[in-house]
């Protein structure tokens, strides 16, 4: 290609993304990067911060609490997973306060619930994992409320197309989060327990305050559960289904806690922190795209290849960095985790990569086709990180991680191709019987 032609195409990209939808998507997503990017920033100052003040043994187990806590509160959605969809297709500020409204009672009760199973869970993990969290898990019972409405608030803000907003609402708690580990570091005996307190606290102050601007509004709830519970019903339960064995199947900090030291599990969650930048590009980069999806057949060549070249370009410059910063702000024995982060950098790129399907997918109501995903990918994982963790320990871990999304990756495209060649079928079907209703009316 000669250099004029490639100054010309140049040119023209550059003046698409500047003006029309392309400039608005590309500064949503720039706002939700940006807030994103910065987040992870403070969290990786809060990290050597956090390994200083608690120690490695310590500092695993609140990686492994935090991870469960994780897990748990996928499995605490309960199907909800529909409230981006709903959210995206309520144009009234008026239903989209009842909707909001609604949503916020249900994970009010689900919040309780998970408050009374991480109490009972406090009194017997200890004795099955060889950690000591069962006191992390009693303290965080009584505040377990605001874990699940976390979630909820950032399908709300996504599905509304308040991209702006969720980028602050992921920002904020990380800052005043960064402010309390600072003012804990002045602190003498600090445990995991007030670290992890100040956490919560942070999330539950912001949650509310983004929650106030969304305007929930108690009036016609009938309504709404109705349309919440034909959702789940037409898809929500499908995608639940999926979800909870493939939370399950995530399963590498327990089957660390169960096979190796806490020591090793904070070396394996360094590294688990440090390359979350990683899959943030390209998940960041499709939920910015979501309310848009659900009016076009298909994804654009462009929009693939953005995802795809910035979750690789992310998978070499993050490990670097991490390096970096491991070895100067870490105690010395944290650098066991350099060579994790460069496995566990390459197996997120292709989470992050696999993200824009996974909307559009989501997008589409196609419930069925993300609960197989989901399925397969978890009884692969199950095994991958079972075996791989017994012989290897968290370098099996890592590779099983790797394993798992491309494999998933993988099927996401290849599905997509699928349920997109199908919906274009449909549309040209439809157009043809159109035409040959007009000539026979005429």
């Amino acid at each position: 290609m000669r250099w004029a032609e490639l100054k010309e195409r140049s040119t023209k990209l550059l003046g698409r993304l500047r003006s029309g939808p392309g400039r608005e998507t590309a500064v949503k997503s720039s706002i939700l990067f940006g807030c994103r990017i910065a987040a992870m920033a403070t969290r990786i100052i809060i990290s050597p911060l956090t390994a200083n003040i608690l120690g490695t043994s310590e500092y695993g187990s609140m990686s492994f609490a935090l991870n469960v806590i994780t897990y748990m509160q996928i499995i605490f959605t309960l199907g909800m997973d529909s409230a981006p969809r709903l959210a995206a297709q309520t144009d009234s500020p008026k239903e989209q306060g009842e909707l909001v409204g609604t949503y916020v009672l249900l994970f009010a009760v689900w919040g309780v619930l998970f408050g009374l199973v991480l109490w009972a869970m406090h009194g017997w993990v200890d004795s099955v994992f060889a950690v000591d969290a069962g006191e992390l898990f009693g303290l965080l019972a009584p505040i377990a409320i605001i874990i699940p409405i976390s979630v909820l608030t950032e399908w709300l803000l996504r599905g509304l197309g308040r991209i702006r907003l969720l980028g602050y609402a992921m920002l904020f708690p990380s800052l005043l989060y960064l402010l309390g580990v600072i003012w804990l570091s002045y602190q003498q005996d600090v445990t995991a327990g007030q670290v992890l307190l100040v956490r919560y606290l942070t999330i539950a102050v912001v949650q509310i305050g983004v929650l106030a601007l969304l305007k929930p509004r108690l009036t016609n709830l009938r309504h709404q559960a109705k349309r919440i519970w034909g959702d789940f019903r037409a898809f929500g339960w499908r995608v639940y289904t999926g979800r909870i064995p493939a939370a399950l199947a995530d399963c590498s900090q327990l089957a660390l806690g169960y096979f190796v030291s806490a020591e090793t599990i904070a070396y394996y969650n360094i590294a688990l922190a440090l390359s979350a930048p990683v899959e943030l590009v390209g998940t960041s980069y499709a939920q910015t795209l979501y309310r848009g999806m659900i009016h076009h057949d298909q994804l654009h060549p462009q929009q693939r290849w953005t995802s795809a070249l910035v979750s690789a370009a992310t998978a070499i410059g993050v490990p670097l960095a991490g390096t970096l910063l491991i070895v100067l702000a870490y105690p010395a024995d944290f650098r066991q985790a350099i060579p994790l982060l460069f496995l566990l950098s390459a197996g997120r790129a292709f989470r992050g990569g696999y993200a824009l399907y996974n909307q559009y997918l989501s997008s589409h109501g196609a419930g069925n086709i993300m609960r197989r995903v989901s399925l397969i990918g978890a009884a692969v994982e199950i095994v991958a990180t079972l075996l791989l963790v017994y012989l290897f320990g968290v370098y099996g871990a890592s590779v099983a991680l790797i394993i798992y999304n491309c494999f998933t990756m993988a099927q996401y495209v290849i599905n997509y191709r699928r349920f997109s060649q199908k919906i274009v079928g449909m549309d040209v079907e439809q157009a043809q019987s159109s035409n040959e209703n007009q000539g026979n009316g005429e």
